[in-house]
């Protein structure tokens, strides 16, 4: 096997049974890298055998056994398309890459066909497998559940047909799956999804983030609440009023900065008021469980809480402080409203446009700054089994929220999160659900959602067979 390098083009390749999580397991992986801005995408043989099989009789689960030799023959030569797709999209960039080929891969063949195929092609694909076991009965009917509702291989077939169906499949793939037992192959196992961890060879930045990644997510059901704080008392610094012509020489010099004080402002009453709304929802949706709370070191955020934590009856709520959840450093744009910048720094302004995530302010920070420092969070996050209430700013939320419902950085970049509204996500097994509550009547808010149209819907141009 070779060792990954600084430039290594990593290749996850998924082993296990169907609906064990693989699918899954892909996708968060894919959003999680792509979301760093690394260059990531997934190539599923079982959508790409759907697609070019398409005008045949749908694929039972006799199609899949060992002895079917056409079958057999079909299968393999399907696997090995993809896995030509797969190569010839690593090596269109020379940038370090993951690229995920989700499918069972249950026999020691297979895995030193790909193998060998992957390293005839370039030694800078870095191949790791990883192996999903679940042998928790209640999950697997859950797993089973979830997959014959939603794959398209088992649309208009009943419920009861579906899973046995299914199930015959699955007997297929288990008289001839071959637990990962080499060890001279780099390789993740996981039993039960991040119950047990086990690792072997691996190697490289990337590969340790997977394994971070991998320990962290789980899919036990608790909500995550994102809202923005209260509305403050609304002042400007004295000697710079926001209304004042904008001398932009002495703003690159870092002389003459605009400074909203609404970085230390008190809330004013209608935040007040939406303290005290967001308190009362959040209590009845907790159903009585502990709620963890955590928001940025601004005032305006701890005061937003104050009033849920001091209630008599979430007296187990903590507020949790987190220098991550502060706002996008915008350095000399501080203070300006986007307008603003476009009429009097058009050459900064066109540049973020072209690039929002990479782009960095002048003294300030980029988006690709931000999601650097909020990676331990949103880990954090994912570990967390119990409800979570996070009260952060604009660009926070809208990074958070990119991260979890899977968009592109043009998306993320011109999301609307309106104060006033609370979003709330709950997990599955295809991604987190999106709900949003508007808490504000303030008519400036009315209508607006992050991303309007839904975050985790749509087809967002990306090319995958995932």
């Amino acid at each position: 096997m070779p060792t990954p390098q600084s430039d290594s083009k990593l290749v996850l390749i998924m082993v296990g049974l169907p609906a064990r999580g693989k699918s899954y397991i892909s996708h968060k992986v894919l959003s999680y890298f792509r979301w760093q801005g690394v260059r990531a995408d997934i190539f599923n043989v079982g959508k790409f055998r759907r697609k070019m099989m398409q005008n045949e009789p749908k694929q039972a689960a006799e199609f899949f056994a060992s002895d079917n030799r056409g079958g057999a023959s079909k299968r393999e030569e399907l696997a090995m398309a993809v896995l030509d797709e797969l190569i010839k999209w690593s090596c269109e960039d020379s940038e370090p890459s993951i690229v995920i080929f989700d499918a069972t891969n249950t026999t020691n063949a297979r895995r030193n066909a790909v193998v060998a195929r992957l390293m005839t092609a370039t030694p800078s694909l870095y191949p790791i497998f990883v192996e999903s076991i679940c042998d928790s009965e209640e999950v697997l009917e859950k797993n089973l559940l979830q997959k014959i509702r939603n794959s398209p291989d088992y649309e208009s077939m009943s419920e009861e047909d579906a899973l046995n169906d299914l199930k015959e499949r699955i007997k297929n793939y288990e008289r001839v799956y071959e637990p990962l037992e080499d060890d001279s192959l780099s390789y993740i196992k996981l039993i039960n999804l991040h119950a047990k961890v086990i690792c072997n060879l691996v190697h490289g930045a990337l590969a340790h983030q997977i394994v971070n990644l991998l320990m962290s997510v789980h899919i036990q059901p608790r909500p995550i609440w994102l809202t923005r704080p209260g509305t403050v008392v609304k002042a400007t610094h004295p000697s710079a009023p926001a209304t004042a012509p904008l001398d932009v020489a002495s703003l690159r010099r870092g002389s003459g900065l605009l400074f909203k004080v609404t970085d230390v402002a008190p809330l004013d009453e209608k935040g007040r008021d939406y303290a005290k709304k967001l308190s009362s929802f959040i209590r009845d949706r907790a159903n009585g469980k502990d709620v963890k709370v955590h928001c940025s070191t601004l005032g305006r955020s701890n005061e937003t809480v104050k009033d849920f934590c001091n209630d008599h009856s979430a007296q187990s709520s903590k507020i949790v402080l987190w220098s991550a959840l502060n706002n996008l450093d915008t350095g000399i744009c501080h203070g300006m409203t986007p307008s603003q910048i476009q009429s009097s720094m058009p050459t900064e302004f066109e540049e973020f446009m072209k690039n929002p995530f990479t782009y960095r302010v002048p003294n300030g920070e980029s988006y690709s700054d931000l999601v650097k420092r909020l990676d331990p969070f949103v880990l954090h996050m994912e570990r967390t089994t119990d409800p979570m209430l996070v009260v952060s700013h604009m660009s926070v939320l809208q990074v958070l929220m990119g991260y979890f419902c899977d968009k592109t950085w043009s998306e993320i970049a011109k999301a609307r999160f309106p104060p006033g509204v609370v979003v709330q996500l709950t997990p599955s097994h295809y991604g987190w659900k999106e709900e949003v509550f508007k808490l504000d009547d303030d008519e400036d808010s009315a209508g607006l959602t992050p991303l309007k149209g839904g975050w985790a819907g749509g087809d967002d141009g990306r090319k995958h067979y995932g």
